[in-house]
């Protein structure tokens, strides 16, 4: 286990940045246009080049575990099915908003609060389990809340969509993904013992150290224009569920099938990420408790100051 201050190194990075984004857009440092540019450049350039960097870099062993992400993913369908059922039982929400509820207590925030803290706790080893948990992430994940929203009412007024035609408007949408073509393409690059020339290489690796800290910059301009709305005892209950009940989920898991210590870190981590910005981005499309989400999205994050430490001390 590492001590407090070893802890606070590895987070305060993380937090001091997304800070400094807040405050430059809450004060008018840095305006909506801004934010909008500085978003695009990050996750439709400096993310996909800083993981088609890595993985072409990446060291693939003889052989890969995947325990760790059946234990990841199936904690999330736990939250899942938690989130939707408290927000039916307790709230009396309609389908659709019991969908969303579920969303929002299972999706971590994985790259702008996952990636770095991760790699900050456990360095380079762990950048192959990370970036495939990343991956599989958005992968699994959105094609089935999209399915299941469209099912639940799909957009308000908006024609009713089926199933297949959600399945294939989320495959499509994924295939021309950024991120995801960087994951793709640096995979195959490494499969195929490709590598850069010295001179793209040089370019492609200082695009790779600037990629975090300008996402975290843009999460903090984000969070920025974010205000606590009401549905506060919603909110509530999605926040506990993504920061408390998912990593604990995760971590009892992940100790039952006796994960080694790095991939048991890894989700560990990820797992105790806020809920992220496509939650709000979901909720807010499709109309389903959208002042719920928005306010869990900024509470969460904020009180995710207090429990990620906890839980990277506990595995770290």
């Amino acid at each position: 286990m590492q001590t407090a201050a070893a802890i606070l190194f590895i987070v305060a990075p993380v937090f001091g940045m997304v800070l400094l984004g807040y405050v430059c857009g809450r004060f008018g440092l840095a305006g909506g246009r801004v934010e909008k540019i500085l978003s695009a450049v990050v996750f439709n350039a400096l993310l996909p080049l800083m993981l088609f960097e890595s993985l072409l870099q990446a060291r693939f062993p003889a052989q890969i575990s995947w325990g760790y992400l059946a234990v990841y993913f199936a904690a999330a369908a736990a939250v899942f099915f938690a989130g939707a059922f408290a927000a039916r039982r307790f709230f009396a929400l309609a389908a659709k908003s019991c969908s969303m509820f579920g969303f929002a207590s299972a999706y971590s925030n994985t790259w702008l609060f996952g990636l770095p803290l991760t790699l900050n706790a456990l360095g380079g080893r762990a950048t192959l389990p990370l970036f495939l948990l990343l991956g599989m992430h958005s992968l699994l994940m959105f094609p089935v809340i999209t399915t299941v929203l469209e099912l639940s009412g799909g957009r308000p007024g908006g024609a009713q969509t089926s199933a297949a035609n959600s399945v294939l408007r989320s495959a499509r949408r994924l295939c021309t993904n950024p991120i995801v073509l960087g994951l793709a393409l640096g995979f195959a690059g490494n499969m195929a013992g490709l590598s850069l020339p010295g001179a793209l290489a040089g370019a492609a690796g200082l695009a790779a150290k600037t990629a975090i800290p300008c996402a975290l910059f843009v999460m903090g301009l984000t969070l920025s224009n974010f205000r606590i709305a009401a549905s506060l005892r919603a909110a509530a209950v999605i926040g506990l569920l993504k920061i408390f009940a998912h990593p604990l989920l995760v971590l009892l898991g992940g100790l039952l099938l006796a994960l080694d210590d790095l991939t048991l870190a890894i989700v560990v981590i990820v797992a105790a990420a806020p809920p992220g910005i496509n939650v709000f981005l979901f909720a807010k499309y499709y109309g389903a408790s959208t002042e719920a989400v928005t306010t869990a999205v900024v509470a969460a994050t904020l009180c995710s100051m207090a429990t990620l430490p906890v839980f990277i001390f506990l595995v770290v």
